[in-house]
């Protein structure tokens, strides 16, 4: 992932459970920034970068548009065009891995990650709003 800030996207969904975390991105193998479902509350996406930024927009086994502002303590984990501001943390990671943790061989996400975007800025609220219904629309999602 690039240095922060940066601006992530995805088009994904989680349809399956179990007793891990399900990663949908994950730069490097010490897990500095992630995006993910927690098992113990798969109603919630979270991104981190040393500390947690939730949003409880999340619904297990439905296709959504996940966006995502790592930008310290303006950072921004949106689903679907409602999003959510505060504090993710200022860390910042080398590489990018889909679909697991950064190690490649535990947390696997569970579903369909059909699309994913990456900006190497923070992209303000109404950029951020046309690539979500730009997204939305090519999958079928109804956004905010």
């Amino acid at each position: 992932l690039p240095s922060q800030p940066c601006t992530l996207f995805a088009v994904a969904a989680s349809v399956g459970s179990g007793t891990m975390q399900r990663r949908v991105t994950d730069g490097g193998t010490s897990n500095t920034r992630v995006i993910y479902v927690p098992t113990s509350s798969t109603d919630t996406m979270r991104i981190h970068a040393g500390a947690d930024l939730a949003n409880t927009g999340w619904s297990a086994s439905t296709l959504l548009v996940h966006s995502a502002v790592f930008n310290g303590a303006s950072s921004v984990n949106g689903i679907n065009g409602t999003e959510t501001t505060g504090g993710a943390g200022s860390s910042n990671s080398a590489g990018i891995t889909l679909g697991a943790a950064g190690d490649k061989v535990s947390h696997f996400w569970n579903g369909p990650i059909c699309e994913m975007v990456v900006y190497s800025s923070a992209l303000g609220a109404s950029d951020r709003s046309t690539v979500v219904r730009y997204m939305g629309a090519r999958y079928g999602i109804t956004v905010a």
